[in-house]
């Protein structure tokens, strides 16, 4: 048997007793907030340290040395090498009864491979990092 409803909308049951069991539901509701559990203090700190430059250094030394010569040559003479020793003629004409070409004196150059070791301190610099992590209850900020 069906049970009809009342004029307030609700029902009776079958033995016309108004009590009514109420049904309940629950919703969940999400939200967030931003809370701060900490700061971050970063600083920078430069420390300078000492250390040396080396380095071989190679160089060359010259030593220019005259020879007199003092003959009749045909023809300029090369320039010519013997060993490590450059050897540049210089002539120069002579008036004569005839024209000729006379050698005064060679220019032996001499050169020579020196080395060296090289050493100078220098000043390097270094950047340190230092992370903090500042507690928010001890933080008065």
């Amino acid at each position: 048997m069906a049970v009809p409803p009342r004029p307030d909308g609700g029902f009776d049951d079958l033995h016309g007793s108004s009590d009514a069991i109420p049904v309940v539901e629950e919703r969940l509701s999400v939200s967030k907030r931003r809370r701060s559990k900490g700061r971050v203090r970063i600083s920078t700190r430069t420390e300078v340290h000492r250390a040396f430059a080396e380095a071989e250094l190679d160089g060359n030394s010259v030593a220019v040395t005259r020879v007199l010569v003092g003959r009749v040559v045909d023809s300029l003479p090369p320039v010519r090498n013997e060993g490590t020793t450059t050897i540049v003629p210089v002539v120069e004409e002579r008036l004569v009864l005839m024209k000729q070409l006379y050698l005064t004196e060679e220019l032996h150059i001499h050169q020579e491979v020196t080395r060296s070791s090289f050493r100078q301190p220098v000043d390097l610099r270094r950047q340190r990092v230092l992370v903090e992590r500042i507690d928010p209850e001890s933080d008065p900020s």
